[in-house]
């Protein structure tokens, strides 16, 4: 439960969410705007309907929360050894558990875009890597 209600805050802080989570409700929004331009009705069943598009709305963004929530996760039992396999930030994963990522096999750790990219896995583990041991070293000389 508390990895969940951690991913719906990383979720409602995360702009790209909310980009994908707006597409169906600004498409329904879009065809009632078209359909009522070229039909004539009354004013109180255009209010009626817009506050039901609202409400459909709020329920679609709810249940689009609750979906992208969810932690997917599976445990294998390989020769006695457990693997877990989860979705999310590996970075934000238990310290206590390995954590498996690939390099190549020259390990190389130059992060400059060109070699390995920032945004890629190991880009993010090298510069946080490199933090903390800046971190760590100022902690102890200092």
């Amino acid at each position: 439960m508390k990895k969940r209600m951690s991913k719906v805050i990383e979720l409602i802080f995360n702009l790209n969410f909310w980009q994908k989570a707006w597409i169906v409700p600004s498409l329904l929004f879009a065809l009632v705007t078209s359909v009522l331009t070229f039909i004539e009705l009354d004013e109180d069943f255009k209010v009626k309907l817009f506050y039901s598009l609202i409400v459909i709305s709020i329920i679609y963004i709810l249940i689009y929360i609750i979906i992208k929530s969810g932690l997917k996760e599976i445990t294998l039992n390989i020769n006695g050894s457990l693997i877990e396999i989860t979705s999310g930030d590996i970075f934000q994963q238990d310290s206590d558990c390995y954590k498996v990522i690939a390099f190549n096999e020259f390990f190389d750790t130059t992060v400059d875009d060109n070699i390995i990219s920032s945004n890629s896995l190991n880009g993010m583990y090298l510069k946080k890597s490199i933090l903390m041991k800046n971190i760590l070293l100022i902690w102890i000389i200092g």
